[in-house]
């Protein structure tokens, strides 16, 4: 049995919120916004998550599954 957060390392990227934390399980995004436009884009990775995330039997899997999902909804979003 696959855990409840198989697949969901990234956030979603589909609708992207500004001012406030994005979150996956592993990776995060915040978009800065004062006004008009974004002035600022921030990445974070939760390197304690990483590590624990390596130690699952499932990782390989889960890693694949969350780029494609991330892949399909950047693909979809260009459209």
């Amino acid at each position: 049995m696959k855990p409840e957060c198989y697949g969901e390392m990234y956030p979603s990227a589909a609708v992207t919120y500004r001012n406030t934390d994005v979150r996956g399980k592993v990776f995060g995004y915040r978009l800065v916004s004062r006004g008009l436009g974004i002035q600022e884009r921030n990445v974070s990775v939760d390197k304690a998550q990483w590590e624990t995330c390596r130690g699952c039997a499932e990782f390989d899997g889960c890693f694949a599954l969350s780029l494609g999902k991330l892949a399909l909804e950047q693909a979809v979003a260009a459209r």
